[in-house]
């Protein structure tokens, strides 16, 4: 690459410059996502006031002091914490004289990418391969003594990738669910904690007017969700029909069955290395939840077929009276799956065959399901991100050391630009809230502590940070 009259130095300005153009742009991780600049903890002084065009740039707390970066962030934020997020490799400058030169070609080519690394990029080839050489202008040539290169192969087909580890073409491979029960007793195989969860996704907006409205104002579409969807009854009967620990260890093979949200990868205490599942809350959770433990205090993970049956009758008869079914209807109910995964499929048939039997036969009602194998990420921002989908599995994660932080995905008015769940009411007060008050409460007294009705989005706040709760409502 010609770099005549570009900048081979970095500097503070190079960063904070980063910045306010990711903002002005609007580019995913610095406006919404999670670790950007306007979620807490790490939520920036005026970020949000300058991406939306009321204050200029001095105004924002971002600055370079004395060739410094200074952060002003709008709460308390542990030296830990600050570490922990500039680690992140989305935290690194871009080179701006190069962006200015290709533009939005910038990053697409060997020849349009610049690198501050120990590595930089040989040779790009689209969905395909990407080949590293190391950086003979990187600052530390000894902190990486063993290192001469880099491939990554791009290989969309589980199956594939895992034959190409085996023939010695890739250093660790997953292994393929087909081929599982051949290598499970394997001295090399390991399995990792993830903090990955999967779930179903609910398009619960009930109409095609409640569907246009929940995605602000997108009048384009014409997809109309199944009704029966919107019914908190069903969503409860789907819950409990699932038979998670059949699916994990019988079906899919390597994944672990979880009947919430949070698995053992979460840390609450990130510094300590305590897991949240690990704690007497999350002990106190399981046994307050109907159905997660059986008469012998063994857990279900989620799967109580009495249950599930109770709750399906229950919509049934609600979405009869309120006239969306009449008896003997038939629901038709599309699932989205990743493609190019044999995990994948396996999981939208058992559901297909889950929600078949199990939803069948009261009033006449009978279910269908039909899985829908979508590419990745489309499965997301062109079916699930604007309502053209009723149900669809998605693998959420947020980061392990802030588990409060990501919590926005479920709040109903896609504050953090990813809700997925549609047509859950978050904003109204439902949840009972019992906790020692600063100033009038006795911690060790539980006699003393105050019992309030609040929000989700209310209880999310205060996870997260500071915030004025009035009659269980957010109020700033």
């Amino acid at each position: 690459t010609d770099t005549t009259g570009l900048s081979t130095s970095i500097t503070a300005e190079d960063f904070v410059n980063t910045y306010k153009l990711a903002m002005e742009e609007g580019w995913f991780r610095a406006v919404s996502g999670g670790g950007d600049f306007t979620s807490a903890p790490q939520e920036i002084v005026n970020a949000q006031a300058f991406i939306d065009g009321e204050v200029e740039w001095a105004e924002v707390g971002i600055k370079v002091v004395d060739g410094q970066i200074e952060f002003t962030f709008v709460e308390n934020i542990s030296e830990w914490g600050v570490k922990y997020w500039l680690s992140s490799f989305v935290m690194t400058p871009i080179h701006l004289g190069l962006y200015d030169r290709v533009g939005d070609s910038y990053g697409t080519t060997a020849e349009t990418t610049a690198y501050n690394g120990f590595f930089l990029l040989e040779y790009f080839e689209r969905d395909r391969q990407l080949r590293f050489d190391p950086n003979p202008n990187f600052h530390d040539q000894d902190r990486y003594p063993s290192m001469t290169h880099f491939i990554y192969e791009i290989i969309p087909d589980a199956a594939v990738r895992f034959n190409v580890f085996l023939n010695g073409g890739l250093e660790s491979g997953t292994v393929d669910t087909s081929r599982f029960e051949q290598f499970r007793d394997h001295e090399d195989l390991r399995f990792i904690p993830g903090a990955t969860t999967f779930r179903l996704m609910i398009n619960g907006t009930k109409t095609l007017e409640g569907n246009r409205a929940a995605f602000h104002g997108n009048s384009e579409t014409n997809y109309v969700p199944e009704p029966i969807l919107a019914y908190d009854d069903f969503k409860l009967a789907m819950y409990y029909a699932i038979d998670r620990a059949t699916l994990a260890w019988d079906v899919m093979r390597t994944s672990t069955p979880q009947p919430y949200h949070f698995t053992a990868a979460y840390l609450v205490e990130p510094e300590s290395g305590v897991a949240f599942r690990m704690t007497p809350q999350a002990a106190i959770v399981d046994a307050m939840i109907p159905g997660l433990l059986d008469d012998d205090g063994n857990p279900t993970y989620g799967f109580s077929p009495s249950l599930a049956t109770a709750y399906w009758r229950n919509a049934v008869d609600a979405a009869i009276a309120d006239g969306f079914y009449n008896e003997g209807d038939h629901i038709q109910l599309e699932l989205n799956v990743f493609s190019g995964s044999d995990a994948q499929i396996l999981f939208g048939n058992f559901i297909k065959e889950t929600f078949e039997t199990r939803f069948q036969g009261y009033r006449g009602i009978t279910v269908e399901v039909s899985v829908m194998p979508r590419p990745f990420p489309g499965i997301y921002f062109d079916f699930m991100m604007i309502g053209e989908f009723d149900l669809g599995l998605g693998g959420i994660s947020g980061s392990t050391l802030d588990a409060a932080g990501f919590l926005d995905v479920y709040i109903d008015d896609n504050r953090g630009g990813f809700t997925l769940n549609w047509g859950v009411d978050t904003t109204t007060p439902a949840i009972e809230v019992t906790f020692p008050h600063p100033e009038f409460s006795d911690p060790f007294d539980r006699s003393t502590w105050i019992t309030q009705t609040w929000s989700f989005n209310a209880l999310v706040r205060a996870l997260n940070g500071t915030v004025t709760i009035q009659n269980g409502y957010e109020a700033d």
